[in-house]
């Protein structure tokens, strides 16, 4: 390698390491006219200022402010430059994702709104990918930052050992709190990285779906820690229990103490405001927040890694381009290119060389011999070739099932991080089973409602021997009581008629059996015919005119079609008051004339009883009739005269 090219890569590994930092991904849905659109086939549609140069995610766009524009599933993602953790950090991350709302709301098409769905931090964690840190971060520190992040909807939060870095998703979140969680993301990813944890929480650890991570959900903690909130008892290891409050103030403890070291001690107001109970933490938050300010993105130098630089035939033009580096092909007029690999870290000391010196940076690259394969992504150099797979240049992550293909934790389908929905919010939990109130027996139901029937008697404990064939002959019973009544019923008739058939109501209904459901038809004061379960008095009745029927008779008299009932009635025996001669009519008393196909009409004066339906009230044929004083008697079918 010449000269000019090892100073130039001197330079370039002189400029300031990454240090500690916090990126912050910002996941939308994009909705039209009512409708949740797949980002997936927006998106290379759009007229987006960027290039796909990430061989880690064909769908991503390296815009010219550093921000990457991408899809992850159906939801439009927006990924901020990585921002170093120290003072100010908090504002600046809170400026940083109102500027990815802003980014992605620029490219949409008229008409589509973008909703929050949910937010990624990443903090610097240096080192391949490291599940030991993060499941242990989830047992100690996971409950804290659900808290913090999460609503009281969403269903849990994501864990995830990433290369360089720890990723922690959740529930979105935008506006000021996310200055308090990132604050939190930061400091307590430092301690963890430092060995400081707070207590440890028994919890039940859920692997993640589309990476390898651990998932707590809300009822890891074997509470529903989103309801119960700050006053959840969380088990411990050595079998007591804390609530959740205390772990959420041991683990700000820790945060602020790392914040602090960097010069970020202001950075955490919020978060101690949260931990002390002054602002609401985030599963404590039902309505909306406020947005920060809908400002454009500032310029940043990982925005660097897209530029073009070209002077005539030389030209220095970006061909990958991830978080860590970005690698350049350098062309000139003749003589086959080279690729310089560049830390994105040192993307503007090579912007200020090639400003200083174009034909002489370039021609110095060209010089180079270049070593065959691209190394560290920190320490810039120059290659003759680019790998024929550039996925290999992506770093290595840990596979979805976990290191040797087994995951510790329980395996579950579900939604990602932070999600909720209303049908799968309480999977954990056991239903609740309400019985449903039922009238105790006995008891009246209310008005106009139908009559429950009775609950079958539980099984005996022993077995009984199977009915008889055929069942009991309740029908024959029902049919000979049927036939019993209407022999009495037509002797009662001809008793109160005295022996002659003029003057009787013809009949023009079909009796139906008395039954609990059943209700007679309204007399013309529109009473119903449960107004009276007892045989009403001879001196409670009102008679009517003389010469009048208790009912009026059709002019076409119908056949009488007698159904069998189901039960037969109770005979109830009245009190005669009238005696029926030959020239008279009778005047109808509480034994009125009965039609035997006909269910009896009520009195006008009524005794209320929801639970009973009248029975009609039936004469027995008597043996004798008794005749008043000084009227004489006169023989008939069925009276014998004394």
């Amino acid at each position: 390698m010449n000269g000019g090219a090892s100073a130039l890569l001197a330079r370039l590994a002189a400029a300031p390491g990454p240090g500690i930092r916090i990126g912050i991904e910002q996941e939308f849905e994009v909705w039209q006219d009512g409708k949740r659109l797949d980002f997936r086939d927006l998106i290379h549609g759009l007229n987006v200022d960027g290039l796909r140069l990430d061989p880690g995610d064909v769908n991503a766009y390296r815009l010219r402010s550093g921000m990457v524009l991408t899809c992850d599933e159906a939801e439009a993602e927006v990924a901020t430059p990585p921002i170093p953790v120290g003072q100010g950090v908090a504002a600046a991350v809170v400026a940083a994702a109102a500027a990815a709302r802003a980014t992605l709301e620029a490219v949409l098409p008229p008409g589509c709104e973008a909703r929050g769905y949910s937010t990624h931090l990443s903090v610097s964690a240096p080192g391949p990918a490291d599940a030991a840190l993060a499941e242990r971060y989830a047992r100690t520190f996971g409950p804290a930052f659900a808290m913090l992040i999460d609503r009281p909807q969403s269903l849990g939060i994501y864990i995830r050992p990433r290369p360089d870095r720890l990723e922690l998703c959740g529930e979105f979140v935008e506006g000021t709190r996310l200055g308090a969680v990132a604050a939190f993301a930061a400091g307590s990813t430092l301690a963890a990285i430092a060995g400081q944890f707070p207590g440890e929480t028994v919890l039940e650890l859920l692997p993640c779906h589309e990476r390898f991570g651990y998932r707590v959900h809300r009822s890891s903690t074997g509470v529903d820690l989103y309801s119960a909130g700050r006053l959840a008892l969380l088990r411990t290891p050595g079998g007591t229990t804390r609530l959740a409050q205390a772990l959420l103030q041991e683990a700000t403890a820790l945060a602020e103490a790392q914040m602090a070291r960097l010069g970020a001690a202001q950075d955490t107001a919020g978060l101690r405001a949260i931990a002390d109970g002054e602002a609401s933490a985030g599963i404590e938050v039902s309505g909306s927040e406020l947005a920060g300010p809908a400002a454009p993105a500032t310029a940043s130098s990982y925005g660097m890694g897209i530029h073009r630089w070209q002077n005539g035939p030389r030209a220095v033009v970006p061909r990958v381009a991830t978080w860590d580096r970005s690698i350049f092909e350098v062309r000139g007029a003749c003589g086959p290119a080279r690729y310089l690999a560049v830390p994105s870290t040192a993307l503007r000391e090579l912007a200020g060389a090639l400003e200083e010196d174009f034909e002489t940076v370039v021609d110095a690259i060209l010089a180079s011999n270049g070593t065959e394969e691209i190394g560290d992504p920190h320490t810039p150099s120059v290659h003759a070739d680019l790998p024929a797979d550039l996925t290999s240049l992506v770093p290595e992550e840990i596979p979805v099932d976990g290191p040797g293909g087994k995951q510790r934790g329980k395996p579950l389908s579900g939604a990602r991080a932070g999600k909720a929905s209303s049908a799968r919010i309480y999977k954990f939990l056991p239903p609740i089973v309400l019985p449903l109130p039922r009238t105790p027996p006995g008891a009246p139901p209310a008005p106009g409602q139908p009559v429950e029937p009775p609950q079958a008697a539980p099984e005996p404990s022993s077995p009984l021997p199977p009915p008889p064939k055929g069942g009991p002959p309740w029908g024959v019973l029902a049919v000979i009581g049927a036939a019993a009544a209407g022999i009495i019923v037509v002797a009662a008739v001809a008793v109160s008629h005295g022996g002659s058939d003029a003057g009787m109501p013809s009949p023009t209904a079909t009796m139906a059996p008395p039954t609990s459901e059943s209700s007679p038809a309204p007399t013309k004061s529109s009473e119903t015919a449960t107004a009276s379960p007892t045989p009403t008095k001879p001196a409670e009745t009102a008679t009517n005119p003389a010469g009048s029927s208790p009912t009026a008779a059709p002019a076409t008299a119908a056949p009488a079609t007698e159904v069998p009932p189901t039960a037969k009635p109770p005979l109830e025996t009245p009190v005669n008051t009238q005696t029926p001669t030959a020239t008279s009519t009778p005047t109808p008393t509480a034994t009125a004339t009965i039609r035997p196909t006909e269910t009896p009409h009520p009195t006008n004066s009524p005794t209320p009883s929801p639970t009973k339906i009248p029975l009609p009230t039936f004469e027995p044929v008597p043996t004798s009739a008794p005749t008043a004083i000084g009227v004489p008697c006169t023989p008939s079918p069925g009276t014998v005269c004394r």
